[in-house]
């Protein structure tokens, strides 16, 4: 088992770094936490076709069909109560806003230095895959799909709610817990 003392100073370094990059651009940081977004239909609309489109991948890539669970069970019950809710908010807050802030953001500034969206878009999908060792090719379609959903609302918050309402989903449909 990990660590925690070094697992959770390790993510509150990397999570301080992310908001420092955010925070040292101030013309991206307003666009990127604009709430704004969540008053219009056509952002929930966005955010439910990036959950399909995240569900369908998943089924193809991983090879499961629908009714097919991923029990990890095992790695969960040897946790105390504390540690399991500590490990479900973290796994379904705190990890997809530090994921989002570190992965996304740099978009917004990327965007700017390179000709295409795309070009940026691909860098980044690519380095949040590489976050995701055990599915590789699974994380950098996760990677597209959030960015792409930052690309379509401009703003960071839908898709830190798309990434979050997608760990919730994985961690109860799957069964990880």
């Amino acid at each position: 088992m990990e660590n925690p003392e070094f697992t959770l100073t390790w993510r509150t370094i990397a999570f301080i770094l992310a908001a420092l990059l955010v925070f040292i651009f101030p013309k991206t940081r307003a666009k990127l936490f604009d709430f704004g977004v969540l008053k219009r239909l056509n952002t929930y609309l966005v955010i439910v076709l990036a959950l399909l489109f995240i569900f369908i991948s998943n089924l193809f890539i991983i090879n499961r069909d629908i009714s097919t669970t991923h029990n990890l069970y095992p790695r969960t019950v040897m946790l105390d109560t504390y540690e399991l809710v500590l490990f479900i908010v973290s796994m379904t807050i705190l990890v997809p806003i530090f994921e989002e802030l570190l992965f996304r953001a740099p978009l917004a500034i990327w965007v700017n230095k390179f000709p295409s969206y795309l070009i940026s878009l691909l860098i980044s999908s690519v380095l949040f895959s590489f976050t995701h060792p055990s599915y590789l090719f699974f994380g950098f379609i996760l990677g597209i799909a959030f960015g792409l959903v930052f690309r379509l609302t401009k703003s960071l918050i839908p898709a830190i709610l798309t990434h979050i309402m997608w760990n919730i989903f994985t961690l109860f449909y799957f069964n990880y817990i």
